[in-house]
């Protein structure tokens, strides 16, 4: 439901991917919590997921790899029956690009940049 003054559940999904997309997954975090805390069903545990891959990458960020792993695991699993299309986006390359972001970190050399890590691509 929409109210007037009131940003759309789009528009608030929009902004949290455009804040993902430049880098500022804490940001994306919090605008994709906004409309997490007023959702059900499916769309409820979606949007956790959408919300736990940019904490994962906040923490990635600081250098902290289990909580970021932990995290991208919980994405994954959030992520498992969301169609493509959800947000607009592709969750089968979505779950492809988590899971590869998890077996390049369960390697344990470098850490990746956050950025860049793991793109949300259009549906």
């Amino acid at each position: 439901m929409h109210h007037a003054g009131l940003p759309s559940r789009e528009a608030i999904i929009e902004r949290g991917l455009r804040e993902f997309r430049e880098g500022r997954f804490f940001e994306a975090h919090e605008v994709w919590e906004e409309l997490w805390m007023v959702s059900t069903g499916p769309e409820r545990l979606s949007l956790q997921g959408l919300i736990q891959l940019a904490a994962a990458l906040v923490h990635l960020g600081r250098g902290r790899v289990d909580p970021a792993r932990r995290l991208l695991a919980l994405a994954l699993a959030k992520f498992q029956d969301t169609p493509d299309g959800f947000a607009g986006l592709s969750f089968s390359l979505l779950r492809r690009d988590i899971a590869a972001a998890a077996d390049r970190l369960a390697e344990g050399r470098e850490i990746p940049p956050a950025a860049g890590l793991i793109d949300l691509y259009p549906a």
